[in-house]
């Protein structure tokens, strides 16, 4: 028994990651209730901030709503949204949490912009995404990706 003690602590530890990494799982709290119709691959089609479009590669940006939660790319790291709740169209977090690969804005000063915490307001087709950022300075318009397979 005594030999096994590191491997049941390490599937707990293990256990533990994916939970905090993943989200909840469907019998836990309800705050992580997401509409639908806003699951898949969303791609950045304009970034508005104050009132400014911005020149940014909107092929290189995406947002993927799972069940489980977001995640998104900058420049270079890849970003989760922390501890998330939906309350009607507003989307708040405790946090963000992204990998530390390098140096994000060194040839796309905009992608600092891309905030996805705020308010979500779907198309009539719910084909384009528009995400109004909590602090009201950016505006990020996506539309929806057919075929998911292809998305980063």
């Amino acid at each position: 028994m005594k030999s096994f003690l590191p491997l049941i602590l390490f599937c707990l530890l293990i256990g533990c990651v994916n939970i905090q990494m993943n989200g909840p799982t469907s019998n836990q709290n309800d705050k992580y209730q997401i509409d639908e119709r806003l699951l898949g691959t969303w791609q950045l089609k304009q970034l508005i901030v104050t009132n400014q479009l911005m020149a940014i590669d909107t092929n290189k940006y995406y947002l993927k709503i799972t069940p489980q939660g977001f995640v998104y790319n900058l420049e270079v790291n890849t970003c989760g949204l922390l501890d998330w709740e939906f309350n009607g169209n507003e989307l708040t977090a405790e946090g963000i949490s992204c990998t530390r690969v390098c140096c994000d804005g060194r040839f796309d000063k905009n992608s600092e912009y891309l905030n996805y915490i705020g308010t979500y307001q779907l198309n009539e087709t719910s084909e384009q995404l528009t995400v109004t950022s909590s602090n009201g300075i950016s505006k990020i318009i996506l539309k929806r990706i057919e075929n998911e397979n292809n998305a980063w």
